[in-house]
C-alpha cells in the first residue's frame, strides 16, 4: 500500500523512505520465520517435558507404576524442612552446602544424597544413562518427578525431584541415590514415597 508523504525537504523524504524500507524488511523476516516453524511432535513434546525443570513439566509426565510404599516400621528422620522414613541401617550424614541444605544417608551398598534450594536440579544429566525412565507420582499431595537409570559403572540409580516448593514457591528438593542391586533401587523408591514436606525451619 502506498503511503502519501508530505514533502517538507529532501532529507525528510529520504528518511521516511528508509524507515518504510526497514519496516518492510522486518515484516518479511517475520513471515519467513513463521514459514520455517513447524508444529512440535508428540515425541518432541514428551522429551521437553521429561527434560523440564518446572512443576508444569512434572505434571505432564506419564504416571509411575509400581512405586513401592515404605515399611511402617522404618524409623522416621525429621530434617525440619522435610521428613522421611528409611530402614534402620541408613545413617544420616550432614554435609555443608554453599547456598542450599544438603546431606545424605548411607547404608551398606546404598547411598542417598539430597539437595534443597533454589538451584536443586531435576536429574536431567541421567538421560544419558542406560535404562533411563522418568515418570510422576503424587507424594504427600505434591507431584514429584521420579527417575530411574542404570549407571555406566554398574550401579542402580533412583531419584526424586520436587519443584516449586518452599514458602516462596522457588525452591526445589532433589533426592538421588545409587545401589548395588535392583532391590536397593526399589528400597530407595520406597524412601522417596515416605517424604513429607514440613513447615520451613532450621535444618537439622
Amino acid at each position: 500500500m502506498f503511503l502519501p508523504i508530505h514533502f517538507d525537504g529532501v532529507g525528510n523524504v529520504a528518511r521516511r523512505r528508509v524507515r518504510r524500507a526497514g519496516l518492510s524488511l522486518v515484516l518479511g523476516l517475520a513471515l519467513l520465520a513463521g514459514c520455517d516453524r513447524r508444529p512440535e511432535t508428540g515425541r518432541e513434546r514428551l522429551a521437553r517435558w521429561e527434560y523440564g525443570e518446572s512443576l508444569a513439566a512434572v505434571t505432564k509426565l506419564r504416571p509411575c507404576r509400581g512405586v513401592p510404599a515404605p515399611a511402617p516400621e522404618w524409623p522416621p528422620h525429621d530434617l525440619r524442612i522435610f521428613s522421611l522414613q528409611a530402614p534402620p541401617e541408613y545413617r544420616y550424614e550432614k554435609q555443608q552446602g554453599t547456598d542450599s541444605f544438603v546431606g545424605g544417608f548411607d547404608a551398606p551398598g546404598r547411598a542417598l544424597h539430597f539437595d534443597y534450594g533454589m538451584y536443586s536440579g531435576a536429574l536431567q544429566e541421567w538421560r544419558t544413562e542406560a535404562d533411563f525412565r522418568a515418570c510422576r507420582v503424587s507424594i504427600g499431595g505434591h507431584p514429584v518427578r521420579i527417575v530411574t537409570a542404570r549407571s555406566s559403572r554398574g550401579g542402580y540409580m533412583a531419584g526424586a525431584a520436587w519443584r516449586e516448593i518452599g514458602p516462596d514457591g522457588q525452591k526445589g528438593l532433589t533426592i538421588s541415590g545409587t545401589s548395588d542391586s535392583p532391590a536397593g533401587q526399589r528400597e530407595m523408591l520406597a524412601i522417596f514415597r515416605s517424604v513429607r514436606l514440613t513447615r520451613p525451619g532450621r535444618p537439622r
